[in-house]
């Protein structure tokens, strides 16, 4: 009898990662909440499941479980999980798949490797228990701007904004933040301990009359100034791709040294925090990371890769 479900799940109420002696590694990643234009739904957070196969090296946290939870020696823990491991593939070659209940599906695919389907309702988390969906659908937005209803009795009259009073505020708004960013004089000199291509240069700057003088567009002009020295000083900031996560660092480094005999060198190890990831690739942008996982998704390895901000 196969109780592996039983205890992956348990495991995953606190670990994000855990992995089945020769079968592989389940590994957990949180969903942030999102909006759904084409529905008008506003979906809440969320657990999803990844696997990986190429974890399998024992990190014991299965086993110490089933030594707790039947009583039993650590060795006579482990052969007992390699023979549900063994019935489970048994099952997979007769069937094609096999059905982890309230976890996912186990499939073998036309080259016969191993695929995961996870449950589209997400893992057990108290934390996220009762969150639901609910609808929202957007107001719409005319030529005269945007719009919504007020009932009042038995009539419903139409509010109308214009866009040229919200184009008025926002300019209104941006001259305010502006005034705060221009130095008070043109004698301001950067301390010499302060990164020099993190400074704006205001000495090239005259303060303007603001009342009589400086126009919106000045305004802007200058807070986009401010916005691109800004830039700089997140040059360390870059995006990676992460394969796996809260795993030991010996399952880690062997998830590495095979990835690495595939000819993907830039797999690493990255600690945050104590917890120890397996990660690829150093891009300058969001963007440019989830483009290069589009391009590997069609690899195994990196079926369930995420990408994440490195600060």
């Amino acid at each position: 009898m196969i109780e592996l479900e039983r205890h992956i799940e348990i495991l995953l109420l606190s670990n994000d990662c855990v992995v089945v002696p020769g079968l592989g590694g389940f590994v957990a990643h949180y969903i942030e909440a999102r909006y759904d234009e084409e529905d008008g739904l506003f979906l809440p957070p969320l657990r999803t499941l990844g696997f990986n196969a190429q974890l399998t090296m024992n990190d014991s946290l299965l086993a110490q479980a089933y030594v707790e939870a039947y009583d039993i020696s650590y060795p006579e823990a482990l052969r007992r999980i390699e023979d549900e491991v063994e019935e489970l593939h048994q099952h997979i070659n007769n069937e094609g798949f096999y059905e982890l209940h309230d976890i996912g599906t186990l499939a073998t695919n036309a080259e016969g490797h191993l695929e995961f389907h996870p449950c589209e309702a997400g893992l057990l988390t108290p934390s996220l228990y009762g969150l639901t969906s609910f609808e929202m659908p957007t107001l719409a937005y005319g030529s005269r701007g945007p719009s919504t209803v007020r009932q009042t009795g038995d009539r419903a009259e139409i509010i109308t904004i214009r866009k040229s009073t919200i184009r008025k505020i926002a300019a209104a708004a941006i001259v305010i933040f502006a005034l705060f960013l221009i130095p008070p004089t043109t004698s301001w000199e950067p301390s010499s301990h302060i990164q020099q291509s993190s400074v704006i240069n205001f000495q090239s700057w005259e303060r303007p009359n603001v009342k009589s003088d400086a126009t919106v567009e000045q305004a802007i002009t200058m807070v986009q100034q401010v916005a691109a020295t800004n830039n700089d000083v997140k040059a360390n900031d870059y995006w990676t791709l992460v394969l796996a996560s809260h795993i030991s660092k010996g399952n880690a480094e062997s998830f590495i040294a095979s990835l690495q005999q595939k000819g993907f060198q830039q797999a690493r190890i990255l600690e945050q925090s104590n917890v120890i990831k397996v990660v690829y690739g150093q891009y300058p942008s969001k963007d440019n990371a989830y483009e290069n996982l589009k391009q590997l998704k069609g690899n195994s390895d990196f079926a369930q890769a995420w990408v994440l901000e490195v600060k």
